[in-house]
């Protein structure tokens, strides 16, 4: 659990350097405390994919691409002086919430593992080895950035990583609320109690609901998909709905972006997303 905290931390810190290149870290620091996780997956599985298209056949590659994307943004702003104390601040905040968030997913559900689960174990863990091909067997059947999350296990010696995957989503899910709940509140305060309600459903759903709270320990892209639909949708209404967003567009496109990788169905939502923010912008 130590080594799939670390990995989860690695990855955070890449989506806090690239967000940290716009204005939404000082405006929406809780917000963008959710998002690094999701943010750095995303990049990590943009940069594996990029790695694995040209020919390398090294997992830790797309890892060492999103860190030198990170240092070299937070090294800028810094000497731009755009990120100062507070915002480090911010990034801890972040790694403790996803510590707290793994520990506790430990303590109250086992992974469970399917016969879809030990294939995407076993093609994730192909990568980067003798046997691996594009033609291999299964390696289109199953989502690209669930994989490259066992792909990235082997680096710090996984036998699989099942929190990971679903810490991001849960995340995103998050970030997704947080977003439609500034839109439809008037004031901060009615914001806040919108957020609240709306986690405090969702956790009795999650308490009563088996189908529901197991999700929580099943390595598979499900919680993946809920995360990235739900905060797509959500970054593309605030951009279509406000004349000046605090959400840069690259972010939202990157967002859109990893959809593509999640599940294969998931390039028509792309479409659609993209198809919608166009209509509300023209």
């Amino acid at each position: 659990m130590i080594r799939e905290i670390i990995f989860a931390c690695i990855l955070s810190f890449g989506g806090f350097g690239v967000v940290s290149w716009g204005s939404l870290l000082k405006k929406e620091p809780f917000l963008s405390s959710v998002l690094f996780l999701p943010v750095g997956v995303s990049i990590y599985t943009f940069g594996s994919a990029l790695t694995y298209a040209v020919g390398i056949n090294r997992p830790e590659i797309g890892l060492s691409l999103m860190l030198a994307i990170a240092l070299l943004s937070l090294c800028k702003t810094t000497m731009e002086r755009k990120v100062g104390f507070f915002d480090f601040q911010v990034f801890l905040y972040s790694v403790f919430l996803i510590t707290v968030l793994m520990l506790l997913l430990r303590f109250l559900v086992a992974p469970i593992l399917t016969y879809d689960s030990y294939q995407i174990v076993v093609i994730g863990q192909a990568f980067g080895s003798s046997i691996f091909t594009f033609d291999l067997r299964g390696l289109v059947s199953y989502p690209f950035m669930i994989t490259n999350f066992q792909a990235g296990g082997e680096i710090f010696s996984l036998d699989y990583v099942a929190y990971l995957p679903v810490v991001t989503g849960l995340l995103a899910v998050v970030g997704a609320t947080k977003v439609i709940s500034s839109l439809i509140s008037s004031s901060k305060r009615q914001e806040s109690l919108c957020l609240f309600a709306t986690f405090i459903t969702m956790a009795v759903f999650g308490a009563v609901t088996y189908m529901i709270r197991s999700q929580l320990g099943y390595l598979n892209s499900h919680m993946l998909m809920a995360g990235y639909y739900s905060l797509g949708f959500a970054l593309c209404l605030d951009i279509g709905r406000r004349s000046k967003s605090s959400i840069p567009q690259s972010l939202c496109a990157l967002i859109l972006g990893s959809v593509a990788f999640i599940r294969l169905e998931g390039l028509l939502l792309l479409s659609l997303l993209v198809i919608a923010l166009m209509s509300s912008k023209a």
